[in-house]
Order: structure tokens, then C-alpha cells, then sequence
């Protein structure tokens, strides 16, 4: 079963960050993952986004506002999902996320997890190190 929560805002006169969230202090797990414009390109391609703040950067400026193109939420939970099960070579049961910041393809996108139990681990998206801009848990036993 998938839910969404999908929340549209105004756009707004200029881009105003949220809060930070500091990424967690100590990971069992780490990964930098290289985001580029031909990245978030081919991601809108084969999922049918056509939103443009991924892949047109005057539009993202200057229209809506933002410093960079938007790396895309549903990208950074593949790519924790893609970590976990890497890691520990079987998908998981449940895999739920929640962005909690954009994503800019200018910053370093870095992947973390914390092991909470052997069946449960709590891995975050992170940008440049400074703060979380992707929540998910991770579970194989429910």
C-alpha cells in the first residue's frame, strides 16, 4: 500500500529556507552521491515529471524562485532505498520518507543510516554535510 502527502505552497517572492535539521552525529553508513543537471534531466524523463524547476535553471531562478535546480524528493528516498538494500542485501518490508528541505543539484547530496536495531535503521539525505533535506525508515521485519 503507498501513501502520499503532497503539500503545493504559493510561490513566493523569494526563496526563504526552512529550518535546518543537523544530520545525525554518528552514521554506521555513508555515501556521496554526485547530482548532476543531466541527472535530474533523465529522472523527470523516466517519471514523467515536467515540472521544470529539476532541469530549467532561468525558469527555477527566476520564476519560481530558488537558488538552483530542486533535486526531486522521490529521487533522494530511491537512492536512501538503493543504500539499504545494498547494504544489507535485501529490500526492506517498509520503507516510508519525508522531505524536511530542498535539495539544490549545486550541493553535495550525502547518504546516511543509523542502524536503530537489525531490523530497523533510520537513514537521512543530507546536503553538503550541514543538514538533513530527506528523512526515511527502514524496516525488514514488521
Amino acid at each position: 500500500m503507498e501513501r502520499q502527502d503532497i503539500v503545493y505552497l504559493q510561490i513566493p517572492q523569494t526563496y526563504v529556507p526552512p529550518k535546518k535539521i543537523a544530520p545525525p552525529a554518528s552514521a554506521e553508513i555513508k555515501s556521496e552521491i554526485g547530482i548532476s543537471p543531466t541527472l535530474l534531466f533523465r529522472y523527470s524523463s523516466i517519471t514523467f515529471n515536467a515540472h521544470r524547476i529539476h532541469y530549467d535553471l532561468p525558469y527555477t531562478q527566476n520564476v519560481e524562485h530558488y537558488p538552483d535546480l530542486v533535486v526531486h524528493g522521490p529521487l533522494q528516498a530511491q537512492l536512501l532505498m538503493n543504500l539499504a538494500t545494498a547494504e544489507r542485501g535485501v529490500a526492506p518490508r517498509m520503507f516510508a520518507y519525508r522531505g524536511v528541505h530542498p535539495l539544490f543539484a549545486k550541493d553535495s547530496l550525502n547518504l546516511c543510516a543509523v542502524k536503530k536495531s537489525s531490523a530497523e535503521w533510520a537513514l537521512t539525505a543530507n546536503a553538503n554535510d550541514s543538514h538533513q533535506t530527506m528523512q526515511a525508515n527502514a524496516m525488514w521485519e514488521i
